[in-house]
């Protein structure tokens, strides 16, 4: 598939030039194992001409730590807003903020401090 044709599929350029995604539902269990082995198929033969590979893995590995930090907030939100599910809360905004840093800059050393 060529990038006109991924365009046509799953993304379209508005006026400002921005990158807007049409609405996807959910993919199956089945369906994202698939795109995961092909998407490190891809980066492994080094296929990725227009990262989709890697913008995949990459977001499927940040989407993980938002997910925890949805539950985190809706278990304190929704629960009372007890100390023990804020600091849940406070530990996932940091872990997300750590984790973003080492996305941004992989050279950053993780000294074990924490």
């Amino acid at each position: 598939m060529n990038l006109l044709e991924c365009k046509k599929v799953l993304l379209y350029m508005d006026k400002d030039r921005k990158i807007s995604c049409s609405f996807m539902p959910k993919p199956t269990d089945i369906e994202l194992k698939t795109a995961l082995i092909a998407a490190e198929t891809m980066k492994e033969h080094d296929k990725d001409p227009f990262y989709m590979a890697r913008v995949l893995l990459n977001h499927h590995y940040r989407l993980k730590f938002y997910e925890e930090l949805f539950r985190a907030t809706d278990r304190y939100m929704n629960h009372g807003q007890a100390e023990q599910a804020r600091m849940a809360l406070l530990k996932c905004i940091d872990t997300i903020n750590q984790m973003e840093r080492k996305l941004e800059n992989d050279e950053i050393q993780d000294f074990g401090l924490e």
